[in-house]
């Protein structure tokens, strides 16, 4: 299936609603039904520098699904500058007795100094090839954005279709992809096609995979614009089979339906209740107004693992630790004198059913906290959920960043804490100096992210030449690595390179054997993997791997006497369920997801209940002895500080311990290496996530 790259914000939805008072209030649907609505659709395709093929049917068809949910369409397709500036006129003058404005912009688009330009086709590459010149040739979002807001409507929405190969961002001025849209009013949804720096698909018919997708959630009745994302969000994912996933925000402070309910089904929601000013950090739209955890004798949590489906191999240990932790924390007399109750769920491995389990677990278990996950698309699907109802989720895997919910504490490692020191010992007279890297891996977004950031981090600080870096990926399920193999060997040849592994699951087992059947061993070329640990190496014929690399916050042979302590409760609890001690095996991610309920009912004690604003003002820089050793959560972005370490294979499936950093490794999840200036802060009198470049600061979650 053909593939165009995506920009980190491909697919950007903007839905700003205001009123004269400053201040959202409610719209029934009757209003809605009476208020003018009106669109601007361009689609361009008819580059001279690279011609694109989609973005005449996508600008046709959302102008189709727009008229028949009630829009006035004004279309312009292959539009030169001055035919979008006076469509822009044009669509300014009807947006003057206000309602509903929507601006839809399909074909290439460039950034420039945290500014994003959408190109009309009568440019070329030669006319923008300085930086000074993209102002004359192209159309700024900022003007975009500028003739909406001179009109009174009530809701803004802009979508730009930017994803596609960009002969404009080859020039060294621009950077790849579309900036952030400076910092949005209140009321402000925004949803991304995919991953930063990502591969979204094409598809094999008339649209792209997201586009096909969202014209088909646009045309249900009665579906809020959440719930439509909602639905895009899981299509994409499980047609593409984890590669693309998209990315959702909101703090839409109302309503607003392409497809109208009818009048009987919906009215205006209650306001939420007030809240304390300590509290007032992150709007929401549709506020699931959550009671309070029951004050009766028990505290209940939420165990969102899945137990069936295709991840329960992988999960099913994490219930079983969280569960673990349940029982020492009740053993010990519970919290604040109350006994800790766990209300278990199964979501399948289907990611709409995560979404609906966290909301059962919030409004009608009311619980405390969740403790739950392990894809990234089972932690989006949720995040919808959480940042409406105010709930708090404890999430335990290692990922790719780029994400900083306050409603999310995330214990797991991201790629500062385990990729780029994995570099900084290969690179080492310990890891056998090495200077050259070869980046094989997966095609989804982790991978690619991954080796984007070790891209950066090469060659900005450790000084690597492009010419000593390769990078390669495959399909999921890839089998055949022989010609691969045939390449890193000779990648390798002089003895000073390393390769570095984020393939998916079973497919490392055919890598490692043909490396093995070249002759690429450990010793001259060492493989560094991310993505296997003790559990999955009990089950594989771990011959091939002996020898090679992982970089982890936990191995299970660790000598710390909390790990040894650990380890034996869990040996034993496995003993009594028939299990035998060799297969009762921790790894990384059981490890976090055991700490962050200790983690969790300290942050309850310091804070006196288990209210979740008043646990997470505990949280902030609450430390723990873990079975790592010192372990703390970082007082602004909600991740977690913790040591690194590199282990060694062994033929039991095992690790020997043969590098750490020195100290614990402060979580940045957005490196500042690949993505300088962004960041979030979550602290009392934070600000939220921001993008210093953009010159943004906003209150929500970037990636919802």
């Amino acid at each position: 299936m053909p593939r165009r790259r995506v920009w980190p914000a491909c697919i950007l939805w903007l839905a700003c609603a205001a009123s004269a008072a400053g201040q959202a209030r409610d719209f029934s649907v009757q209003e809605m039904r009476s208020e003018r609505r009106v669109a601007l659709v361009i689609g361009n395709a008819r580059y001279a520098d690279k011609p694109l093929t989609n973005p005449a049917n996508d600008a046709q068809d959302i102008a189709r699904a727009l008229r028949d949910s009630g829009f006035e369409v004004l279309v312009k397709t292959d539009a030169g500058r001055e035919d979008m500036l006076a469509a822009l006129r044009q669509f300014r003058q009807r947006l003057a007795s206000g309602g509903v404005g929507l601006f839809y912009y399909a074909g290439h688009a460039v950034q420039i100094q945290g500014k994003n330009f959408l190109m009309p086709v009568d440019v070329s590459v030669a006319k923008i090839s300085g930086a000074d010149a993209v102002e004359d040739h192209a159309v700024s979002v900022d003007t975009v954005l500028a003739r909406m807001s001179e009109a009174s409507t009530r809701v803004r929405i802009v979508i730009l279709d930017a994803c596609r190969e960009n002969p404009f961002a080859r020039t060294r001025s621009f950077r790849s992809g579309l900036a952030g849209i400076g910092t949005a009013p209140r009321g402000t949804f925004i949803a991304y096609a995919t991953s930063p720096d990502d591969v979204a698909e094409d598809g094999p018919g008339r649209n792209g995979l997201y586009t096909a997708e969202l014209l088909r959630a646009m045309s249900e009745t009665g579906l809020k614009i959440e719930d439509v994302f909602k639905r895009v969000t899981n299509a994409v994912e499980q047609v593409s089979n984890g590669r693309q996933i998209p990315w959702t925000t909101s703090s839409l402070r109302n309503d607003f339906y392409f497809r109208l309910p009818s009048t009987a089904s919906t009215s205006p929601a209650p306001p939420p209740p007030p809240q304390r000013p300590e509290a007032v950090r992150k709007p929401a739209d549709d506020v699931d107004r959550r009671p309070p955890p029951l004050a009766g004798a028990s505290i209940r949590v939420g165990v969102l693992h899945s137990l069936s489906g295709t991840m329960a191999i992988s999960e099913g240990p994490l219930k079983e630790v969280v569960l673990m932790a349940l029982d020492e924390i009740n053993r010990d007399g519970g919290i604040l004198g109350r006994p800790v109750e766990a209300v278990v769920e199964d979501p399948a491995s289907n990611w709409d059913l995560f979404a609906e389990k966290a909301k059962k677990l919030l409004l009608q278990d009311r619980v405390a906290a969740i403790f739950g996950g392990w894809t990234s698309v089972s932690r989006k699907a949720m995040l919808p959920v959480l940042e409406r109802s105010n709930g708090l989720l404890f999430y335990p895997v290692a990922y790719e960043g780029h994400e900083c919910s306050r409603n999310v504490i995330y214990s797991g490692a991201t790629l500062n804490q385990q990729a780029t020191p994995a570099i900084d010992y290969l690179m080492s007279p310990d890891g056998g100096s090495k200077r050259r890297f070869y980046l094989l891996g997966t095609d989804y977004v982790y991978p690619r992210t991954a080796n984007r950031i070790l891209r950066a981090y090469l060659t900005r600080v450790k000084g690597v030449s492009d010419s000593g870096i390769a990078e390669e990926y495959t399909p999921f399920n890839h089998q055949d690595y022989r010609t691969i193999v045939g390449k890193i060997k000779s990648f390798g040849a002089a003895g000073d390179a390393a390769v570095i592994n984020t393939i998916n699951g079973a497919s490392n087992v055919p890598f490692f054997k043909e490396l093995a059947n070249q002759g690429v061993t450990a010793d001259r070329t060492p493989t560094m993997s991310f993505g296997f640990a003790e559990v999955e190496l009990q089950t594989l014929d771990v011959k091939p791997f002996v020898g090679h690399l992982a970089s982890w916050n936990y191995f299970m042979s660790l000598k710390t006497p909390e790990n040894l302590r650990w380890v034996t409760a869990w040996k034993a609890l496995a003993r009594r369920a028939g299990i035998s001690d060799s297969l009762a095996v921790t790894d990384d991610a059981m490890m976090h997801a055991y700490l962050h309920v200790h983690l969790w009912a300290k942050a309850v004690q310091k804070a006196g209940s288990p209210d979740v604003e008043r646990v997470l003002t505990a949280l902030e820089g609450l430390d723990i002895r873990s079975p790592t050793g010192k372990y703390k959560v970082d007082e602004q972005n909600h991740h977690t500080w913790k040591p690194v370490y590199v282990g060694k294979i062994r033929d039991d499936g095992q690790f020997d311990v043969i590098w750490r950093t020195r100290d614990w490794v402060r979580p940045d999840p957005w490196s500042q290496v690949a993505y300088p200036g962004r960041g979030c802060d979550w602290s009392e009198g934070g600000k939220g996530t921001f993008d210093t470049v953009a010159g943004r600061r906003s209150w929500l979650s970037d990636n919802r």
